[in-house]
C-alpha cells in the first residue's frame, strides 16, 4: 500500500530555512518600532515584555553600510547573541567601517554582541578611513552588556607615489564606541574591547611613520 506524503512536513522545513536565513547576512535596518516588532522572535525586552531579537549574525556592506543599523524606536528590547563580523569584507575607499549604529533609540540593550574584524581603507594623506564598533546618536536608557569588541584596525595614510610627495597626513581614527548628539542614560557593563588600531600616518613628504592605538 503506498504510504500518503506529508506536504506539511515539507512547509515546516522551508519556514525553518526562511527563519534561518532571515537571521543571516547584512547588513540590516530596523527602522521605527513596527520593523522591531516584525523583526523580533520573542517578546521580554521587558516593560511589560515588548521585544527580543536574537542569534543575528551580519556583516557590513560592500559600501560601508554599517551591520547593524536601529533608528527612530521606543519600545523596550534586547538584541542577544548576535555578531557583526567584518572578515572578508573588503574596506570601502572614502567610508569608515562601521558595526553598529543606534540612531535615536530608547530601551535598547545589547547583550552578548560581538563586533569584530572592522578594517579601514589606506589613502593618501587625509584620506584614509577609520573603524568604529558602536555608533551611539541621540540614545536614551540604551545599554551594553557582555560586548565583545575585538580586531578593529583603521586604515594608514599611504606613502605618496613619488619621492617629492604631498605634506604628511594621519592615518584614520578607531574608537570602539561613539556617543553623539544629546544622549542620556548610556549603560556599560561586563564588556571587553581588544585589539583596537589606528592607522599609521604617512611622514612629511614620504611614507612611513608608526601608529597608535585607540579606544
Amino acid at each position: 500500500m503506498a504510504v500518503a506524503r506529508r506536504p506539511v512536513i515539507v512547509v515546516l522545513a522551508v519556514a525553518l530555512l526562511a527563519g534561518a536565513a532571515n537571521a543571516q547576512g547584512g547588513p540590516r535596518l530596523i527602522d521605527g518600532d513596527a520593523a522591531l516588532a516584525a523583526a523580533a522572535s520573542s517578546g521580554d525586552g521587558t516593560a511589560a515584555s515588548p521585544y527580543r531579537l536574537t542569534n543575528l549574525f551580519l556583516k557590513p556592506g560592500s559600501d560601508g553600510t554599517p551591520c547593524l543599523t536601529v533608528h527612530g524606536t521606543t519600545a523596550y528590547a534586547v538584541i542577544d547573541n548576535s555578531a557583526c563580523d567584518g572578515t572578508l569584507a573588503p574596506p570601502s575607499a572614502g567610508v569608515a567601517a562601521t558595526g553598529v549604529v543606534l540612531d535615536n533609540v530608547a530601551n535598547l540593550k545589547l547583550s552578548q554582541f560581538t563586533v569584530r574584524m572592522l578594517v579601514g581603507a589606506h589613502g593618501s594623506a587625509g584620506n584614509a578611513t577609520g573603524a568604529v564598533a558602536l555608533v551611539l546618536r541621540d540614545v536614551s536608557n540604551v545599554a551594553l552588556d557582555r560586548a565583545f569588541i575585538d580586531t578593529l584596525s583603521a586604515g594608514d595614510c599611504s606613502p605618496p607615489a613619488g619621492p617629492e610627495g604631498p605634506p604628511g597626513g594621519a592615518g584614520g581614527s578607531v574608537y570602539g564606541m561613539l556617543v553623539l548628539g544629546k544622549s542620556d542614560q548610556v549603560l556599560i557593563g561586563n564588556s571587553r574591547f581588544f585589539q583596537l588600531h589606528a592607522g599609521a600616518p604617512c611622514a612629511n613628504g614620504y611614507g612611513g611613520g608608526g601608529g597608535g592605538g585607540g579606544g
